[in-house]
């Protein structure tokens, strides 16, 4: 993000996306294959940009779009995190946590 690049994965299947969610907390733009879990937390265009799934031509076309057009990163890097810590950051983990002791704690 340093360095105004952008993060791409070439994943095949995750079950969460953790190097994903990382970068997007780090206000790096993101471009990802369209299967889930990206579509749980990212909104194309919006907060990250999808290619078709094992379409290495139309990724390295997306991220070309982006590495030429440094207002749309930055407008992308920032959504994303914005929505990535709204979602996922240590207060909303915490959060659940506390609930769920409080939860267990509340049956004996």
């Amino acid at each position: 993000r340093d360095s105004g690049g952008v993060m791409l994965s070439t994943s095949n299947g995750e079950s969460f996306g953790m190097t994903v969610a990382e970068a997007m907390a780090r206000e790096c733009a993101v471009v990802v294959p369209d299967i889930g879990p990206f579509r749980e937390f990212i909104t194309d265009n919006r907060t990250g940009i999808f290619y078709k799934p094992k379409s290495l031509k139309n990724a390295a076309s997306k991220v070309q779009l982006l590495l030429q057009d440094g207002d749309r990163r930055k407008k992308i890097g920032s959504a994303a995190r914005l929505s990535i810590l709204k979602k996922h950051s240590s207060n909303v983990a915490l959060d659940v946590m506390a609930n769920s002791f409080e939860k267990v704690v509340g049956h004996y």
